[in-house]
């Protein structure tokens, strides 16, 4: 996995190399019925699969930040901070959906975030529910509530900060996924329906976001 996903528009002649068809018929992608949409998941999995751009060979390399994260994470234990779990299994040749680029590696999902822990709340917080993701912009709406510990849904439950992702395993083709992107007063708490990711330093959230909305996740 890429540890940065740098905004830069892409260069013609390079989507053209990688993926010609695409390139040459986007006027008849982007009219057809259902075209725009089809056109944007198109563009999101050559993103997710870093075909927009051509790779920098002078980037960090998956299996250095994959040792960093390793040693934060020795560092959150220590602290306190997350729970040691088991060691993912490797990732198998069968299991890989496409072919990456070079310096990527395939991970699992728990490598690479840690949840940030839950419980019921004891004061008065933010709640972040499926209901408050706008699905379309993948991003946490202002339909937040701030509920009182008595009144908190039996379901108010998980801890989240600025840059967690989070997902709703709650019908997922939905795509009721968003990062959390700012500092709630109080703070916030998400429903059991999430699955929470907060990435581990070097893992963009946005990155994370994007993969998780592609149709190579989803399917």
């Amino acid at each position: 996995m890429s540890a940065v996903l740098e905004a830069r528009e892409p260069s013609a002649r390079y989507l053209n190399a990688v993926h010609p068809w695409s390139v040459k018929h986007f006027d008849l992608l982007a009219t057809a019925s259902g075209g725009v949409k089809r056109l944007r998941e198109l563009i999101l999995t050559l993103a997710v699969q870093g075909k927009l751009l051509p790779q920098d060979l002078n980037d960090e390399s998956a299996t250095e930040l994959l040792r960093k994260i390793d040693a934060e994470k020795s560092l959150l234990v220590t602290a306190g901070r997350m729970q040691r779990h088991r060691t993912s299994p490797e990732v198998q040749v069968h299991e890989e959906p496409f072919e990456l680029p070079r310096g990527w590696a395939w991970v699992r999902l728990p490598q690479i975030s840690y949840d940030l822990g839950q419980g019921a709340p004891t004061q008065a917080f933010t709640y972040i529910d499926v209901a408050a993701i706008d699905n379309e912009r993948a991003v946490v709406t202002n339909a937040v509530e701030v509920i009182q510990p008595a009144d908190a849904p039996s379901r108010a439950r998980k801890r989240v900060s600025v840059g967690t992702v989070i997902y709703s395993t709650v019908r997922p083709y939905l795509k009721n996924i968003a990062v959390v992107e700012k500092v709630y007063a109080p703070s916030a708490i998400v429903s059991t329906a999430f699955a929470v990711m907060h990435p581990h330093t070097g893992v963009n959230a946005k990155y994370l976001l994007h993969y998780l909305r592609s149709a190579v996740f989803t399917q």
